[in-house]
């Protein structure tokens, strides 16, 4: 979930610069993102007595994977869509307001 916070507040108009513009927050991105779809899909009987996790099945394991792309798909779009309509809305409000 904080991955697909970063993806989706990274949005650049209006804000700020493009996710692309800054190769090294991509790259750590991709990395981490890489790094925990591994994990959710293939960890140890090792790593669950490391860090004293309960074993999760399988057919879960590959509905929480499921469920996070919905959710990063509908957050990206929230962002990119809404909030990208909202402030243009809010622009033209206060254009109209210093006329």
């Amino acid at each position: 979930m904080y991955t697909i916070v970063c993806l989706c507040y990274s949005i650049g108009y209006p804000f700020r610069k493009p996710i692309w513009t800054n190769p090294i927050f991509l790259t750590s991105l991709i990395l981490l993102t890489i790094y925990n779809v591994y994990k959710l899909i293939s960890i140890s009987k090792w790593e669950n007595d490391l860090y004293d996790l309960v074993s999760i099945p399988k057919e879960y394991r590959n509905k929480l994977l499921w469920l996070s792309i919905f959710i990063l798909i509908a957050s990206y779009l929230f962002e990119k869509v809404f909030v990208g309509w909202f402030t243009d809305v809010m622009q033209k409000r206060d254009s109209r307001k210093l006329k």
